[in-house]
């Protein structure tokens, strides 16, 4: 099982009025030997009713949540998460006995291991096919303090991860990037016979405007000039909080979508 994280008492610092750093805009000293190679891109967290934030008391099941500020509530049931795609790369994740193992680069021969299968020791060995995308928001466009998240779609959620797939190659055979449109991702109520759970789903709502592809086109291209790009991945080790998932997690949802996709970054 995960280890429960111990919760540190941090000092509160009283926050100052944003004009105080007016003399220093456009400086950026600080950040002296760090590239994009050392940045940790967060996840955007889809709430379970077994989600620790959940559990905590601190979120509502269905919300999404940003992974490193889990205090940002980036949507609800009622408010969904407006995105624009920048990315996308694929991982298959391994858990034997319901425990976390690895998280394998996508590969032709890896998409041929079996979904379900049986160690030489009896334990049973699960993997997720998962299609995963870097997006920002538009309305982080609109602050001015733009900064990725990935969006990772497996199990019951995969379905708005092949979605968003179409919806790219649409856009490539009109030759348009697939930040040519703002998405909606939403969530909604599922149940089996094991309890119920909140699913993904993805809608287009608009055109993006020019500051907004300028935007993603900025983050693909700084992303794609990275040696390597690290992803928060406290969310893999999550196969209690997701167990009524499985139960209706098929087999056939795991062919592959239709659009080519790379380990790092691919548009």
């Amino acid at each position: 099982m995960a280890k429960k994280k111990v919760k540190k008492n941090l000092p509160q610092v009283k926050s100052e009025h944003a004009g105080a750093l007016a003399e220093f805009e456009g400086q950026t000293w600080g950040g002296e030997g760090i590239d994009n190679s050392d940045i940790l891109v967060p996840k955007i967290w889809l709430m379970q009713p077994m989600s620790d934030l959940v559990t905590d008391q601190k979120a509502v099941i269905g919300e999404f949540r940003d992974s490193l500020n889990k205090d940002r509530v980036l949507g609800t049931v009622d408010k969904p998460v407006e995105l624009i795609v920048f990315g996308s790369f694929k991982t298959i994740i391994e858990f034997k006995d319901k425990e976390y193992v690895r998280t394998i680069p996508w590969s032709a021969e890896a998409a041929g291991l079996p979904i379900e299968d049986v160690a030489p020791d009896n334990t049973v060995i699960h993997r997720d096919h998962v299609l995963n995308y870097y997006v920002i928001l538009p309305e982080d466009v609109k602050s001015g303090e733009v900064f990725p998240y990935v969006l990772s779609c497996k199990r019951t959620s995969r379905p708005a991860g092949k979605k968003i797939a179409t919806q790219i190659k649409k856009l490539a055979m009109f030759k348009k990037p697939s930040a040519a449109k703002v998405l909606a991702l939403s969530s909604y109520l599922d149940s089996n016979e094991k309890g119920k759970f909140f699913v993904m789903d993805i809608d287009v709502v608009r055109d993006s405007t020019v500051e907004e592809v300028k935007a993603a086109y900025e983050w693909h291209q700084a992303l794609k000039a990275s040696s390597s790009v690290v992803v928060d991945d406290a969310d893999v080790n999550t196969a209690a909080t997701s167990e009524n998932e499985v139960k209706n997690y098929a087999p056939g949802m795991d062919s592959p979508p239709t659009i080519d996709s790379e380990e790092q970054i691919n548009v």
